[in-house]
């Protein structure tokens, strides 16, 4: 299946897990015209940029706010990405619904973890690892 054949199946996917999902932002090796003719009937906003260069209607589709908007948004998810695969937290230890759900847990609390170290660290906290560990595990423990 071409990367054009797979953003519909995976907008249609999650939208069963997360109904009142409205916006979508692609890169452009997604793009097709029947890909954007079904994302466009799914979803409010549909940032699904067109490959090579762009006619006038095109020009006038991905200049829109909301358009600009939605693809403002993707180099965060893009970098969350590669955030979550810098941390080894890209792979599926187990192929179980349990395994996911766990894997999820995990980048979560990694993120967190790492966000929770960086506001520390920017507050003049010098501490060291271990000391910065046991602070962190007492915040969650309340």
């Amino acid at each position: 299946m071409h990367a054009g054949g797979v953003a519909v199946p995976s907008i249609q996917e999650t939208r069963k897990m997360y109904w009142d999902l409205r916006m979508g932002s692609f890169d452009r090796g997604f793009h097709s015209p029947e890909s954007r003719a079904r994302l466009d009937k799914l979803l409010v906003v549909n940032a699904l940029p067109r490959k090579g260069r762009l006619n006038k209607a095109d020009q006038e589709h991905e200049s829109e706010e909301r358009f600009v908007e939605a693809r403002h948004q993707h180099p965060a998810v893009e970098s969350a990405i590669n955030a979550r695969d810098h941390r080894n937290l890209d792979r599926l230890r187990t192929h179980d619904a349990l395994g996911f759900a766990r894997t999820v847990a995990l980048s979560i609390l990694a993120a967190n973890f790492h966000q929770l170290g960086g506001l520390l660290q920017s507050s003049g906290c010098f501490w060291t690892n271990c000391e910065m560990i046991v602070c962190l595990l007492f915040i969650f423990s309340i």
